[in-house]
């Protein structure tokens, strides 16, 4: 089983009144740690694929909205 497999089911099966907001904090920070531990030139390539080219938006625009818990308004979630 695949390491994103295995964290996905780990955020279905997690009790909590906010589990996505939980783990979307947890996988920032886990993200950013990974990050900081790679070579300064790599480092800075992935950020500005993340900041300048949207490989994150990217990602996240691979699954569907209904599966967000939140209403859409022009394509971020509405507070």
């Amino acid at each position: 089983m695949s390491l994103t497999k295995q964290l996905l089911d780990v955020v279905q099966g997690y009790e909590s009144r906010t589990p996505y907001e939980d783990f979307a904090d947890a996988a920032f920070r886990v993200l950013a740690l990974a990050i900081s531990t790679l070579p300064p030139h790599e480092r800075e390539r992935r950020l500005q694929r993340i900041e300048d080219v949207g490989t994150l938006r990217q990602a996240v625009a691979q699954f569907p909205e209904r599966f967000s818990p939140y209403p859409r308004a022009n394509g971020h979630a509405s507070h």
